[in-house]
């Protein structure tokens, strides 16, 4: 149950992760509809503590049964926000707001979900998003204001502004901090520690807020408690970030546009409520807003060549082309290239095939020269990483005939220097027991920012560590002894 990513996901990969993604959003789905059962019997307060203690339980055995390490120092005041967010926030807020409003009129603010997440996440990522994407926020915020006042007369302005609005704007900063926390701890982790720090208050005031009798609850008041602590605040959350890890967050996630249909039809059928042409309109209007500012989120850049040759007093790096072959294999032959690297086998002509077509399938390899003689001497690569305004060097190795000296460091500059013009932060995998390697990237300045699992292009997944180059910290490296580099 370890936290997997992908590096090019396969397309096995991408059609699990679709599976995995739409059963986590159709369980998402059924949360206000049951949250609406639950507090026709019980108090939204003593509904909110129960289902996270509950849920925080749960999850306490599963971080025990899987051995997860826990969170560092660092960690807890993203872990505090997440719960904030989505452990009392939104929980508490909703169930609130349908004490005064229908499920399904709830199910318009919740198309807001998206946007306030990608909202929060250019606020927390600090970034500088086109204009556009400002545009389409506003005008979908406007959208469901405005549905709000235009049913002020029938429905409640507590239960719409006050109360449902400011859930979904408390739970997009809880998605926005446990998705940014997800690419260090890993995502169903994220929501499995937020729960259990949550233990502390939680399940001492669901016990002081216990209901006198229950003799009145009724059976689909259990039902609903019993679906929003297991389904909505934990199993949810697994299939949804095991969607994201297998087929990447871009894809998968514009599967969260789907869940106010879903939850429509859900409102409709199980509690007989009325959803109107104007909620359908609404929804879908705010659906389109969500997409057109998701795909301005991200400021304009200048095109970034991932296969740009570069070159300086030791080494020249050109691309990668499907000739290059047997003389790269040369290099690569020699077992004791990999003696660190989490994939030893590597060294042999068949499993090296795959990683040389994974080299070229990437189209941001590079062939590295030693520049006096025009002799091979190594591979490395550019690649896509799902932290924000990064990308990822890796899949490095070079000769042992040119450990020291400068090349590994002179590489690493060069790939630097070029993507820190480009890119806020550079990451790096690299294997747990590859201690040359960290060694190596902790000269440059890089920090160890979390662990993961990595399944490589074809290969199984091992254990990595992950180290980060912001631009802010990017310094001239001071190398006193270069060391061998395979990642």
């Amino acid at each position: 149950m370890g936290n997997t990513t992908n590096h090019q996901p396969s397309a096995a990969n991408t059609r699990a992760g679709y599976i995995n993604g739409f059963i986590g959003m159709l369980i998402f789905s059924g949360s206000l509809p049951a949250t609406r059962a639950a507090i026709h019997d019980l108090s939204p307060t003593f509904l909110t503590v129960a289902r996270a203690a509950i849920s925080g339980l749960l999850a306490l055995c599963i971080v025990l049964i899987f051995k997860e390490k826990r969170p560092l120092k660092e960690h807890i005041l993203p872990l505090l926000i997440t719960a904030v967010g989505v452990v009392v926030g939104y929980p508490l807020l909703s169930a609130l707001a349908l004490q005064y409003i229908t499920s399904a009129h709830a199910m318009v603010f919740l198309g807001m979900l998206p946007l306030t997440t990608a909202i929060f996440g250019v606020i927390r990522g600090g970034e500088n998003p086109q204009p556009a994407f400002w545009v389409f926020s506003i005008l979908g915020a406007l959208l469901v204001i405005g549905f709000a006042v235009a049913q002020g007369l029938t429905a409640s302005p507590i239960g719409d502004i006050m109360l449902m609005l400011a859930a979904v704007i408390l739970c997009g900063l809880g998605y926005a901090e446990g998705a940014k926390l997800s690419k260090i701890l890993g995502g169903w982790q994220v929501i499995s520690w937020a729960l259990v720090l949550s233990l502390v208050v939680m399940l001492p005031a669901s016990i002081v807020l216990l209901p006198r009798s229950l003799a009145d609850v009724g059976i689909p008041a259990w039902l609903g408690l019993i679906y929003v602590s297991v389904f909505s605040m934990l199993i949810g959350f697994v299939f949804w970030y095991r969607g994201l890890a297998q087929g990447g967050i871009a894809a998968i996630g514009q599967l969260q546009l789907l869940q106010p249909f879903f939850g429509l039809a859900l409102a409709a059928t199980l509690l007989h409520e009325h959803v109107s042409i104007g909620m359908l309109a609404v929804t879908v209007g705010v659906i389109l807003c969500v997409a057109g500012s998701k795909k301005f989120a991200k400021p304009m850049k200048a095109i970034f060549d991932r296969q740009l040759p570069m070159e300086d007093e030791r080494i020249q790096i050109v691309p990668l082309n499907a000739t290059d072959f047997d003389a790269l294999y040369a290099v690569a032959s020699d077992p004791l290239v990999w003696e660190q690297h989490p994939n030893k086998d590597r060294y042999q002509h068949d499993v090296f095939l795959n990683f040389f077509k994974g080299a070229m399938e990437s189209k941001g390899a590079f062939l590295v020269l030693d520049k006096a003689t025009g002799q091979v001497i190594g591979s490395t690569r550019y690649y896509d990483t799902e932290e924000a305004d990064s990308i990822a060097i890796g899949y490095t190795f070079i000769g042992r005939a040119y450990w020291g000296g400068g090349y590994n460091p002179a590489l690493k500059k060069l790939m630097i220097d070029y993507a820190l013009q480009h890119y806020g932060a550079v990451i790096f995998h690299i294997g747990s027991q590859n201690i040359r390697s960290q060694t190596a990237i902790k000269r440059l300045g890089a920090k160890k920012i979390g662990e993961q699992e990595i399944a490589y292009y074809g290969e199984p997944a091992k254990l990595n560590f992950i180290y980060q180059i912001t631009k802010a910290d990017w310094q001239e490296p001071k190398v006193e002894k270069p060391i061998a580099l395979t990642q």
